[in-house]
């Protein structure tokens, strides 16, 4: 991230969202299909109705805020808490079970699959008191969880149904319960030290495609 508390104006951020999604099918050329396909995708949808209700809860409309999460919630399956001002390009292509709770930093280029989840464990481990960080160009797999006052490094993958407890440097690829680094996407540095030395360095892997 850009772990800075920019604030993007609505259609920077929306339009960003829509270049997201654009860019995960490159196979297909652009055209007016495809737009209408992005444009009407639940996970755009539900991205779009969370920034609107950003706008309200910053405005302390909370009676409002609340309404549209809990739209959100029943639409599209998602609790995106709209006290995290989540950077441009946050793409949730299977919205269904993907969230943050409120103290969350999530930058830019940040894609969520299904299930995936950022919050506390504050009430089984008091290191656990807090949000995850997330930087920018993060993907995390279907049903990843990243739990308490850690940072997932830039460009960071988390595996399918993996938990993350501790910090990942950057372009680290998370796999397991708990989470184990096993390699580092193309273009990271192995040489990077793991964070907080957490973690112990392995070769490269290419990330997915």
């Amino acid at each position: 991230m850009s772990a800075s508390p920019t604030r993007y104006s609505f259609t920077t951020l929306v339009k960003g969202d829509f270049d997201g999604l654009m860019a995960l099918d490159r196979k297909r050329p652009p055209s007016l299909r495809r737009v209408l396909d992005v444009l009407t995708l639940p996970g755009f949808l539900a991205v779009l109705l969370y920034r609107v209700n950003v706008v309200f809860y910053r405005a302390r409309i909370r009676p409002v805020a609340r309404l549209l999460f809990l739209l959100n919630y029943m639409a599209f399956g998602v609790e995106l808490h709209p006290g995290v001002e989540a950077g441009p390009g946050l793409s949730v292509p299977h919205p269904v079970g993907a969230g943050f709770g409120a103290g969350s930093r999530v930058g830019r280029n940040v894609q969520m699959y299904k299930g995936a989840g950022l919050g506390t464990a504050g009430h089984m481990d008091p290191n656990l008191d807090g949000f995850p960080t997330v930087e920018d160009d993060c993907i995390l797999f279907d049903g990843a969880y990243a739990f308490g006052p850690i940072t997932i490094g830039r460009g960071a993958i988390i595996g399918a149904n993996s938990v993350v407890m501790r910090s990942v440097p950057p372009g680290g690829i998370m796999i397991g319960n708990p989470a184990r680094l096993v390699g580092y996407r193309d273009g990271y540095a192995t040489a990077t030290s793991a964070a907080n030395g957490a973690y112990t360095q392995t070769p490269s892997l290419s990330a997915p495609s």
